[in-house]
């Protein structure tokens, strides 16, 4: 949130330097400006080191009733990572990382905790994932089936869900970095397991798209081949048919596809 940090470090900082020359009787110039100087670096060494969020608290919190509750990625990002700080197990590992870093660890920390996450919470990410693959464009939709979408991309898509839907994300995201932190045992499956589980779902399709299937399937990991429409349809059948398979390939899958994207 760095445009909306510099404009609240700028205002709080002019703010208690005219406070200061008030108490003080009146500062020269260059007194005014080395007060601002010294607050601004102070505030933004708290915004890149600390927890505390000037940008998000003027834009979000004093700002909202006259330009409205902000809507988009923006608004996904800054609670996935309210909520994420917040989290006493994993806030805590973040206070000393500049803002960059704090995005990247999270990130980090939510993709490596997901597959270590429980069934249930695996089963809701299938039909998040469902969801934002009916509202991607073709393009993004084969993005996320190659695994080159970026984070900020993901979070464009999230924010055409439901609000409700954008919580469940947020949330997901917290367990998920939560698993991680506190390194949730968990066992991975197999390649093998994956292929007999994609092989139960290609039993589920008519002759012609299983053929389709199976010829696009190896281009999903190669960006030099198949179009995107080909690509984002293989992603859709998978995620489609993934709760309609039976124990255990439906399970397998749903922790398989936390690595495939």
């Amino acid at each position: 949130m760095l445009f909306w940090d510099a404009i609240a470090i700028a205002v709080v900082a002019v703010a208690l330097a005219s406070v200061v020359s008030f108490l003080l009787g009146g500062l020269s110039p260059n007194a005014r400006v080395i007060t601002i100087a010294v607050i601004s670096a102070v505030m933004w060494h708290g915004a890149n080191h600390g927890n505390i969020q000037p940008g998000h608290t003027l834009r979000d919190v004093i700002l909202k009733p006259v330009l409205g509750q902000r809507s988009g990625a923006g608004g996904a990002l800054a609670a996935w990572e309210d909520r994420i700080l917040a989290d006493p197990e994993i806030g805590a590992r973040l206070t000393k990382l500049s803002g960059q870093e704090k995005k990247e660890t999270m990130a980090k920390l939510v993709a490596h905790g997901m597959p270590r996450l429980g069934q249930p919470y695996l089963q809701q990410r299938v039909v998040l994932i469902n969801r934002i693959l009916d509202l991607a464009s073709p393009q993004d939709c084969a993005a996320m089936g190659r695994g080159t979408i970026s984070s900020d991309g993901i979070l464009k898509l999230v924010s055409r869900l439901q609000p409700n839907e954008i919580d469940q994300f947020v949330a997901l995201g917290v367990e998920a970095a939560r698993a991680e932190v506190r390194q949730t045992p968990y066992v991975q499956v197999s390649d093998q397991q994956l292929a007999i589980a994609v092989q139960a779902i290609m039993a589920r399709l008519s002759p012609t798209d299983a053929q389709r299937f199976r010829t696009v399937l190896p281009q999903m990991q190669n960006p030099s081949f198949g179009n995107d429409g080909d690509v984002c349809w293989v992603g859709k059948v998978i995620y489609r048919e993934v709760e309609n398979l039976s124990t255990p390939h439906r399970e397998y899958l749903r922790q398989g596809l936390t690595r495939w994207e």
